[in-house]
């Protein structure tokens, strides 16, 4: 290794050349005229060293850095799935079929925050496409079911696709995952096989359903079904003001009602004395302050109460 300059601290000008890795008792890393001066041993530095340390230091604290971030910018069910992963790579229930699981062997892809598909593939090795809309249960059963698929195939067993040996493995490495008592799965899963019995639903999938409506909703999930809840009651809420008003305007042959991205509108048809038809129609908009009323249309002329009602009026007039 090439000599490197080693520099008293004190500033005594006492500079010395040697190599950049020394034994800690190499009287070159010491300046002895200041250490006899003050009394203490004084250390040598390597400027050149240090700066390359200093850098080191603050790639590495960079590279940290860029992983927080990236940590915090990755969506949430992709974390969901790689804890899933990690969890379920050390089950016992693999290791008592002989297998260690290698978490690498299967690949984690996102299928996007608002697809509500979870599924996956495997062989001796596989993938599952996580949906950001899919339960978080779900996404842990399919990582769990996927994992079983590997496991008989590096046990030797590749035929066994969803039979009694599979659905066994996966049955107590779910209830291991997610600390269930297969007691309680086994009468709900023949309950479930009497209920969908010649209808073609598999077997194995059946037994994923049971043990998903065992596990608790997360708190994603609760939050998720309280907001669906509140936004079916606004629908119905706007439905029945539509209604009233269809009625007050004497609609009725030709009446119909549909609600669309959080917009309900209703069209209808009043025959005339002539037997020609007139056309009504009446939009109710809801947001997170409730319905009220968008646009209705009269015989000949129409009034617009709303701005957003404008702006659905439009495009419903470019569709």
């Amino acid at each position: 290794m090439a000599n490197k300059r080693w520099a008293c601290p004190e500033g005594c000008g006492a500079n010395v050349l040697a190599p950049g890795r020394m034994r800690k008792d190499d009287t070159r890393r010491y300046c002895l005229p200041c250490s006899e001066r003050t009394g203490k041993l004084v250390q040598r530095t390597c400027p050149a060293l240090d700066n390359k340390r200093n850098k080191a230091k603050e790639q590495r604290q960079d590279k940290q850095m860029a992983a927080r971030v990236a940590e915090r910018e990755t969506t949430y069910h992709m974390r969901i799935a790689r804890a899933a992963l990690k969890k379920a790579a050390g089950l016992k229930t693999w290791k008592r079929e002989g297998l260690t699981m290698n978490p690498r062997w299967l690949r984690l892809l996102d299928a996007g925050s608002d697809s509500c598909r979870t599924s996956g593939r495997a062989g001796l090795t596989g993938h599952v496409k996580v949906g950001g809309c899919s339960k978080d249960a779900w996404i842990q059963q399919v990582v769990v079911h996927e994992m079983a698929h590997i496991c008989l195939y590096r046990t030797g067993h590749a035929d066994a696709a969803h039979d009694r040996r599979f659905q066994g493995l996966l049955m107590s490495a779910s209830a291991e995952f997610f600390g269930l008592d297969e007691a309680k799965i086994v009468p709900l899963w023949k309950a479930s096989q009497e209920r969908h019995k010649g209808s073609g639903y598999k077997v194995a999938y059946q037994l994923d359903q049971v043990i998903i409506g065992l596990v608790p909703d997360s708190d994603r999930d609760a939050r998720r079904k309280d907001n669906e809840a509140n936004v079916h009651h606004k629908e119905l809420e706007a439905k029945k003001q539509a209604t009233a008003t269809a009625k007050q305007q004497g609609w009725g042959r030709g009446y119909s009602a549909r609600v669309s991205s959080g917009r309900l509108v209703i069209h209808a048809h009043r025959y005339t004395e002539e037997g020609s038809s007139e056309e009504f129609a009446c939009g109710y908009a809801f947001d997170e302050y409730g319905p009220h009323s968008g646009w209705a249309f009269t015989e000949s002329q129409f009034q617009i109460t709303c701005t957003k009602c404008i702006r659905a009026l439009n495009r419903e007039g470019a569709k």
